[in-house]
């Protein structure tokens, strides 16, 4: 959070969320691919902060 009348930054506490992104590949043939995907499928409101901590989970 920036305050514009004091020019001083502070920490503000938001609750965990949980993220859910959706992707999938087909190949069509040997030179041709299509994807599909689908993002914050759970309608989760969220802010990414610069400098945060998250981790990134694939499953293929």
């Amino acid at each position: 959070y920036f305050d514009s009348t004091t020019f001083a930054a502070s920490a503000v506490d938001m609750p965990d969320y949980t993220l859910v992104n959706l992707g999938a590949d087909y190949q069509l043939t040997a030179h041709l691919k299509t994807y599909l995907s689908v993002n914050n499928v759970f309608d989760k409101s969220y802010e990414n902060v610069i400098g945060s901590h998250y981790a990134l989970l694939m499953v293929k």
